[in-house]
Order: C-alpha cells, then sequence, then structure tokens
C-alpha cells in the first residue's frame, strides 16, 4: 500500500475504493536507525524524557468523496478588497539564549514562597523532586574559568542582547506581509536537552533581572508601532530615512488616532522630531503612519541615540530603536609614543624597550581556542545546534578610558555587531587570572572560555593593549573605535 519515513509527519495512505466485507490492513514497524538522524534527534533519543518508536497517536480509516479539496485557507479583507489565500505563521521564533544567573540554583530548593519544590508541598519531604545538576555544573565550569565573579553581569549583559534578538525577530513577523502570527517555542527555560537557556523568564516562570512585561509589551502586543530602517549605525553624512507604520490587532479599528516620531539622546534630550497626520487605524498590519527623513549632521557624534514612536489611541502604544552615529570624518593619525602591529613577536620586542603596543592579532594567526563570533546567540543550545555559533552576546567595561569616543552600555549591541565581520574572540584561560577584559565576549554556558575582544595589560616594562576586531574595516563606526583605543 505504502511506505513512509517520515518520524514528525503523520502517514497518511489511500486504499482507493475498496469492496464491501472484512479486509486485513498490517502494518510493519522498523525502528532502526534507518536515516541519518542525529543521535540526540528528538524521534529517535531520550533526550525529552521518552523516546517515540512504535506507533504513537491514534490509527483511523476515514471514509471520503472519491473526489474532495484537501485544504483551502481563504481570508478575506472587505475594506482592503482582497483575500488573502494560506496563512503562514512564524513557527518557533527566537530561541536566543543569555548565560545563567546561578543564583537560579537556590530556587530548586523548594523555599520560594510561590511554589514548592516537593511532591506533596513543603515539608512534606527533604529532597526535592528537582535537582539543579546541571545548573552546578555549569556553576563549577564558570568558577574553573575564573567567571564567577561576575556572573551578576555577565548574565545580565547576555540577557540585554537576547532581547536585542528577540524583538528583531518578532518585529520581522509583524513587518512582513505574509506573515499572519508568531508563535515562541517558549518564554521560560527549558531544563531538558541539556537545557536550553533562551527563556526572557527563568525556569520557574519568575522574571529575569533583564528586562519586564512593559518593555516586552512594546514590540509583542496587540498593537505595535514599527520602524523599517535600514542601519543601526551611521555617520554624521548620512540622512536616517524610515517607513513607519503599524500592525494592529485589537478588538477594534481605532479611530483619530495621533503619532508621532523623536530621536532622543542618552540623557533624555529630544534633539528631532515630527508628527504624523491622524488617521484611523484599521485591523491588521502594514498599516503606513508616514516616513522620516532626518539629516544627521547636526546632531552631535560619535553618540547613542534612539528613535521613539508614539501611537496615541484610547491606549498609548510605544516603540523604540536603538541606533548609533559617529562623525563622518574621523583623526587617523597614530600617536607617535603608540606602535600598532599584527605581529607578537615585533610587539614584544617594542615592549621590551618599554614602549606601547597597540597588537590586533589577525584571524589566520588564531588556532581553534579563539573562537570565531558569531552575530547572533547561540540558538536552543550549543549542543543540539552544533553550528559553530557560541556568542552570548558580550560584557563592556563601558566606563573605561578605551571606550571613551565609542558609545556603549554594558551589554552587546548592533554597534557592535556591525564591526565582528570575521572576529575571532581571544581566550584568556591561559593568561593570569586577574587579567580582566575591556569588552568580553561571553561564551556558551557549558564551555566557559575567557574570551576578549580588547584588554590591557603590562608587559615587561611596556604597556600593551590587544583588540582582535578589525580596525580598519570599512564600517561606520570602526575609525571612532579605532581613534578611541589609540587616544
Amino acid at each position: 500500500m505504502g511506505t513512509c519515513r517520515s518520524l514528525v509527519a503523520p502517514h497518511e495512505y489511500e486504499l482507493g475504493v475498496l469492496n464491501p466485507g472484512k479486509h486485513r490492513l498490517p502494518i510493519r514497524i522498523d525502528n532502526r536507525m534507518i536515516l541519518p538522524y542525529r543521535f540526540d534527534g528528538h524521534a529517535v533519543s531520550d533526550g525529552e524524557g521518552g523516546t517515540w518508536n512504535g506507533i504513537v497517536g491514534r490509527i483511523e480509516l476515514a471514509a471520503t468523496s472519491p473526489v474532495w479539496i484537501e485544504d483551502a485557507q481563504v481570508l478575506p479583507s472587505l475594506t482592503g478588497k482582497f483575500a488573502q489565500i494560506k496563512v503562514c505563521i512564524g513557527h518557533e521564533v527566537g530561541q536566543w539564549c543569555a548565560y545563567p544567573d546561578f543564583d537560579v540554583i537556590t530556587k530548586f530548593a523548594g523555599t520560594q514562597p510561590h511554589y514548592s519544590a516537593f511532591p506533596e508541598g513543603k515539608g512534606s519531604g527533604h529532597v526535592p523532586y528537582m535537582v539543579p545538576g546541571n545548573y552546578r555544573i555549569w556553576r563549577d565550569s564558570a568558577t574553573e574559568h575564573h567567571l564567577i565573579a561576575k556572573n551578576k553581569e555577565i548574565a545580565h549583559a547576555s540577557g540585554r542582547f537576547q532581547v536585542a534578538c528577540y524583538k528583531e525577530e518578532v518585529e520581522a513577523s509583524l513587518r512582513k506581509p505574509s506573515y499572519s502570527g508568531h508563535e515562541l517555542l517558549d518564554l521560560h527555560d527549558y531544563l531538558g536537552q541539556g537545557g536550553a537557556l533562551m527563556g526572557l523568564i527563568d525556569a520557574f516562570w519568575e522574571p529575569k533581572s533583564y528586562v519586564g512585561p512593559a518593555e516586552f509589551r512594546q514590540y509583542c502586543n496587540a498593537t505595535v508601532p514599527l520602524a523599517r530602517l535600514k542601519d543601526r549605525v551611521y555617520t554624521t553624512a548620512d540622512t536616517l530615512k524610515s517607513d513607519v507604520e503599524v500592525a494592529h490587532y485589537g478588538l477594534k479599528p481605532m479611530a483619530n488616532v495621533m503619532s508621532q516620531w523623536q530621536i532622543v539622546s542618552t540623557t533624555g534630550k529630544v534633539v528631532a522630531g515630527g508628527k504624523f497626520q491622524p488617521q484611523e487605524i484599521p485591523r491588521g498590519k502594514n498599516i503606513a503612519l508616514g516616513s522620516i527623513s532626518t539629516d544627521l549632521s547636526k546632531l552631535h557624534a560619535p553618540a547613542q541615540y534612539k528613535l521613539v514612536v508614539d501611537l496615541h489611541g484610547p491606549t498609548l502604544f510605544k516603540n523604540e530603536w536603538n541606533f548609533w552615529l559617529y562623525p563622518a570624518k574621523v583623526d587617523e593619525l597614530i600617536p607617535e609614543d603608540v606602535f600598532v602591529t599584527t605581529s607578537w613577536p615585533e610587539a614584544e620586542a617594542r615592549l621590551a624597550t618599554g614602549g606601547k603596543v597597540l597588537c590586533h592579532p589577525l584571524a589566520k594567526d588564531l588556532n581553534s581556542t579563539n573562537p570565531k563570533l558569531s552575530t547572533v546567540p547561540i540558538c536552543w543550545n550549543r549542543l543540539m545546534n552544533p553550528n559553530g555559533a557560541c556568542m552570548l552576546g558580550s560584557w563592556n567595561d563601558a566606563e573605561h578610558p578605551a571606550l571613551a569616543g565609542f558609545p556603549t552600555e554594558a551589554n552587546c549591541d548592533w554597534q557592535w555587531i556591525d564591526l565582528l565581520g570575521e572576529t575571532h574572540a581571544l581566550n584568556l584561560d591561559a593568561l593570569p587570572p586577574g587579567l580582566e577584559p575591556i569588552v568580553q565576549p561571553i561564551d556558551d554556558w557549558n564551555r566557559n572560555f575567557k574570551l576578549e575582544l580588547l584588554y590591557e595589560c603590562n608587559v615587561s616594562s611596556g604597556r600593551l593593549l590587544v583588540c582582535s576586531i578589525d580596525l580598519n574595516a570599512q564600517r561606520a563606526g570602526a575609525p571612532s573605535l579605532r581613534r578611541s583605543v589609540l587616544d
């Protein structure tokens, strides 16, 4: 009658037109690893606490007409006078991970006021039914790699980059005309399959330190203002241009809606802005509010700003986007007392004479313990998705003089991602534990390499600054970072 090798979809067979009477339907199941599935694949392993071998679900016979339409989905819009055929939903969007805050380990003891870790409630036993063995292993690894003292700062910085990535993913779904919605795989950390720390809340469904409901609802809500920004990094020779729209899935249209845009500095000062025409907002997406075009040459640089769009209807809806502005022309002069090189032997020789050295090693000179950085965090976890991605954002010493001319917060954001390209992080595990990076990429929590993009130290009688970012890259922010590091 037929065969099917799928482990993820129903097996359906056409029996044709059968004669009345009794029939026999034999089924043969082969549980061998016939196809090259991963050893830890959902359908062939116990990674989720149970195997899926044999027949799962139900077996049924369904009588149908000899001729039928198998599937048809038509979504009419009376106001738009069109019909959308089929529906496309973003499935398991995101899965971006963040480094763990090991204080969560204490929650497994069952002493919190809102829940119990014991099967029969508090006081019913001495050993909780959930034991955080994986978290303890990760914590011990972080301790061995001299990361544990900064666990709070690293977890917070990693989480802020995770939030930025979720925001991009959700907004992309809301902007895309052919998408009818999206669903996140989960909002909380998942403890199975080696641990998937992709939640914006922890495994106990409690908030993490780095994001709250109000911020999340700016971009994941029934009504969301959206901006189509081509870039997040500009120079003063650029013009910021963006079409602005709204996705509105509230209960009913909104009448006489006032909307505006503003560019705001980190001190809260409004440096540019404008208003859009009042209008009715129907239910749906890709509803245009207007366009923005503003000359950036009049703004101070280097600096971080945010574009803010407000929608004033029955309820205030607001969304915002960080962007970075750098001078179009930056002084390239190297101070006379600074030696710049990509060669460690050259750097070592100059340091021995008491000189100042800026060394930026080339990727081709680094081995596999100095990993290439990705531009998004680990998806789900590195054990289930061994694609080479290892970065979970970065922790930055934002007040360090080397970053004075390159505005940054304590976490990785899009101005850093714009510079990464083929960048490799440098592994500091073999160096003295007291050596702290200025910019520290955050490694996979299973491995915990102590990494850097920028650090400084004394060597012999000289002063060394090491940067593994290409400071000569043809990117808007590279000249400003180079100037900041040299100064």
